[in-house]
């Protein structure tokens, strides 16, 4: 199933959005805040300049190198963190990308440029484990005095885990046990046949493999800039892919062969034991994640979509 993709282009005024805003039925509501309150993890810098890809992540922006080793070591962790940044200057470069990988996030700032820099959810193709949800894209917030330049926005929620495989198989999935030989009809010469027992029959196909898992929502993003006649923000909502269905679990195994006429020891001289079913088929695939609100605030109210 194809994302659907959502570009806006913001150049009408934008300024002070206080809180996160709902939209039902048309009607703005102001959120009530998150009983217990997360933990803020506040941090005041002079200049942030992005040039590269820039990860936000435990406390801290790391780098690609940094992010690298520290999933090596201890693996992606998934928690979600609440920052607070606050900067004189933002400069991003044509090359610069921040992402803010799921988390809150508020991004302060007396002056914002942008050459074409980018702030991102997470990066492209970024798949949950096996066996879990897409993660949500967050909350971003944007409180910046002066503007400008061109800076592209991409909610992006991550694509599911894998489905599990199907279960192991079972007697159900055995196959049949194959034609015993007749001793009677054998040793009267009636029917030669008679005397060799049937291989047995091929095991069912293995279990189905479990759906996959659901795609992350885009998350959101609230826009304050009190000064922007020369910002051309560009904002892009990409829901995260369901997950690919569960490998189909191993085909069933082959029936017995048929006894023989030995009637002291019926498995001496038995047929040979039937083959393998085939592997189950996959799962389904998950469900994709849903698009979430953009929103600006005027005088007149909050602006949504």
């Amino acid at each position: 199933m194809k994302h659907k993709i959502s570009k806006l282009m913001l150049f009408a005024a934008l300024i002070p959005l206080w809180g996160c805003v709902e939209v039902r039925d048309k009607e703005v509501t102001i959120a009530p805040p998150a009983t217990p309150a997360p933990k803020v993890i506040e941090r005041k810098f002079s200049d942030l300049v992005v040039n590269q890809d820039l990860y936000l992540y435990k406390g801290g922006l790391r780098t690609k190198q940094e992010m690298d080793a520290l999933i090596a070591n201890e693996g992606l962790l998934r928690e979600v963190e609440t920052y607070s940044l606050q900067f004189q200057k933002i400069i991003f470069s044509a090359e610069g990308r921040l992402f803010t990988m799921g988390n809150v996030v508020t991004l302060k700032a007396e002056e914002l440029i942008s050459e074409e820099g980018h702030i991102l959810t997470f990066p492209e193709g970024q798949v949950a484990p096996l066996g879990h949800d897409g993660r949500h894209g967050g909350h971003i917030a944007l409180i910046i005095e002066n503007a400008e330049g061109l800076l592209s926005i991409v909610l992006r929620g991550e694509n599911g885990g894998q489905g599990h495989p199907g279960k192991d198989p079972d007697l159900a999935l055995k196959g049949k046990k194959g034609r015993d030989a007749n001793g009677g009809l054998c040793v009267n010469g009636k029917i030669r046949e008679a005397c060799t027992p049937d291989p047995g029959g091929q095991g069912l196909p293995g279990y189905q493999g479990l759906p996959g898992y659901r795609g992350g929502n885009t998350g959101t993003l609230s826009l304050e800039i009190k000064s922007k006649s020369k910002f051309q923000p560009k904002i892009y909502r990409l829901v995260g892919k369901g997950g690919s269905g569960g490998v189909g679990g191993k085909g069933g195994q082959g029936g017995d062969g048929g006894d023989s006429i030995n009637r002291k020891k019926p498995r001496v001289g038995a047929g040979s034991q039937g083959p393998e079913g085939p592997q189950g088929k996959p799962g389904p695939y998950g469900q994709d994640g849903i698009q979430e609100s953009v929103c600006a605030v005027n005088e007149s109210g909050a602006n949504c979509i």
